[in-house]
């Protein structure tokens, strides 16, 4: 055998456990129900769930929150992206990104050691390519990131606007993968790394 076969053949082999594991820890979690007519039956725990500011990030797009809900991007949510090539979703992403750093400024976690984070997660665009046009974005054009003298000059700039400030506590974080290099679990370690 080959050095790849060996390691497509191992590859094969963790991803099986990996998803026997997730298996096995799904049979342990705590399976939940209601019915209407017992309040006992976690109706309360569901209605301050509800109202948790927390439970929902506004994304800038009155439309789009509309079409989500009313609100936005619920937490407890995966919200699925999906279009040709070169239409514009990692455009449309980055907006949404910033505003949700612009408008949710008083967002707080569940766990308040943990910072909330944006996370982008990118198989297409490059991270240059998407730094640049978060500059673009958060400057709305208005400079050129290659004319920028430093690094130093865009944070700068990037504090005049607000973007970078004390006031929102949300970060954004951009990870690279190769295309068809990850796989769902894979996902799982990128956020367990935050």
């Amino acid at each position: 055998d080959s050095m790849y076969d060996l390691n497509s053949a191992f590859k094969s082999l963790i991803t099986g456990a990996n998803i026997d594991i997730r298996k096995a820890e799904n049979l342990n979690k705590d399976n939940r129900s209601f019915n209407l007519t017992d309040k006992a039956s976690n109706l309360d725990a569901m209605l301050t769930e509800l109202k948790r500011p927390s439970s929902f990030l506004t994304t800038g797009i009155k439309l789009l929150n509309q079409m989500l809900g009313g609100k936005g991007l619920e937490s407890s949510r995966c919200t699925l992206f999906a279009a040709l090539s070169g239409v514009g979703k990692s455009m449309l992403l980055l907006h949404i990104a910033y505003w949700i750093k612009k408008y949710c400024k008083n967002f707080q976690p569940k766990d308040p050691s943990k910072r909330p984070t944006v996370l982008i997660l990118t198989l297409e665009n490059t991270e240059v390519e998407t730094f640049e046009r978060l500059h673009d974005i958060v400057l709305e054009g208005k400079k050129d990131i290659r004319q920028q003298p430093s690094i130093d000059d865009i944070i700068q700039d990037f504090e005049d606007v607000g973007f970078i400030s004390n006031e929102s506590n949300i970060d954004i974080e951009v990870v690279y993968r190769d295309s068809k290099s990850i796989c769902t679990l894979d996902i799982y370690g990128i956020i367990d790394e935050m």
